[in-house]
């Protein structure tokens, strides 16, 4: 079984079979070269064991992915701030770009504002301080700022509109990376 809160690094080349612990949210990363990163989350569910197939598709300009796993303390002035949780995710992205040397990344954040309060103004700048806390982790961890861009979609493209939810409104509080 797999420690819910570790890091396991396997390289996998064929099929594999993970025993995981019942009830407990798992993050899968792969990076293969060629490919865009895949990034889900997933709870395990012990009346249904699963076979699943990780989907890779082949870099492309345009291609977007969300990042789920990047996750944010707070709300309001602290919205921006990374969770501590956030750092294997992180490290994944910054292997992701070692591995392909030519690649450049937009950096996208989104925000959680239901109704009309803040501003677009505020939502956009908000959601760009997001996308700058991802983009300081990978410019300290050695990635060159000249293949980061940082963009801000405020609350254009919120997955719950109207989030009733603690994990609707986690699932709005977003990171997604474009390939530029």
């Amino acid at each position: 079984g797999i420690h819910p809160n570790r890091p396991v690094a396997m390289p996998v080349v064929t099929d594999t079979v993970v025993l995981l612990q019942p009830y407990r949210r798992y993050t899968r990363l792969c990076v293969e070269p060629g490919y865009m990163m895949h990034v889900d989350q997933f709870f395990a569910d012990p009346q249904s064991p699963t076979t699943d197939t990780i989907p890779l598709e082949p870099l492309a300009i345009g291609l977007e992915r969300d990042v789920p796993s990047i996750e944010f303390t707070g709300g309001g002035a602290d919205d921006f701030q990374v969770y501590y949780g956030s750092l294997p995710t992180l490290e994944t992205i910054v292997n992701f770009l070692q591995s392909h040397p030519t690649l450049r990344l937009a950096i996208i954040g989104h925000i959680n504002a239901p109704g009309e309060e803040p501003d677009d103004v505020t939502c956009e700048r908000l959601s760009r301080e997001r996308a700058r806390a991802v983009w300081e982790f990978l410019v300290t961890s050695g990635v060159s700022a000249s293949r980061l861009e940082i963009r801000g979609r405020g609350r254009e493209e919120m997955l719950f509109p109207n989030p009733t939810t603690p994990a609707q409104v986690d699932a709005n509080r977003r990171i997604t990376l474009q390939v530029i």
